[in-house]
């Protein structure tokens, strides 16, 4: 896949995370489906989302009336399905428990085109033993800081078999939406923390 082929970003989890993920890929451009099983932390993210718009257009970051166009970029549903028959790329940000997310990853396999990449918000779960040895090469962890929607750093991490292209495609995407990607070599649990440790 080349950078030019990623038009749709789908997020899987509303949470404290996926909503100013959703927003970093939407405010870059590009098309987003923000998916939560509950409709009350997807109507959360819409009102949070909203509030950052706001103040970003408040303190001049922001064209007026520009958030209006990012939020339109935005669906919130709570049928995987569509989303993720129509992601180029998908940012898993479920709960950090490993079960939840080998069940998230299996449906993403089942219900995405071959062509899809997948990336993991997690830094402190080995995904890449989660997921079908099918699924491996084309995923990868992106571990973004909160808030994500302002802070610039992303950890990327690939996993034993993630192929290179992959690597290389995450990081140019998220140069592409303003984020500072710092590539590891490596899986380390909790990535920058250990790795300021050792």
């Amino acid at each position: 896949m080349e950078m030019n082929s990623i038009k749709t970003i789908t997020v899987v989890g509303a949470g404290l995370m996926g909503h100013g993920i959703a927003q970093v890929f939407a405010q870059a451009g590009y098309s987003v489906w923000l998916v939560d099983l509950k409709q009350a932390a997807l109507e959360r993210a819409l009102n949070l989302i909203q509030n950052s718009l706001n103040i970003l257009e408040k303190k001049g970051v922001m064209p007026k009336k520009q958030g209006r166009e990012v939020l339109a970029r935005i669906r919130f549903s709570t049928d995987l399905m569509p989303a993720a028959a129509a992601a180029d790329f998908v940012v898993e940000a479920v709960a950090e428990n490993a079960e939840i997310k080998r069940t998230v990853f299996g449906e993403l396999q089942r219900l995405c085109p071959p062509t899809t990449l997948f990336a993991s918000n997690t830094s402190g779960l080995d995904v890449f033993n989660l997921v079908d040895p099918g699924m491996a090469g084309g995923l990868i962890a992106t571990h973004f800081f909160a808030p994500a929607q302002i802070i610039p750093l992303v950890e990327v991490c690939p996993g034993p078999q993630t192929r290179p292209e992959v690597v290389e495609l995450t990081r140019r995407l998220l140069l592409s939406v303003g984020k500072e990607p710092v590539v590891m070599q490596r899986f380390v649990p909790s990535f920058i923390v250990n790795r300021i440790q050792n």
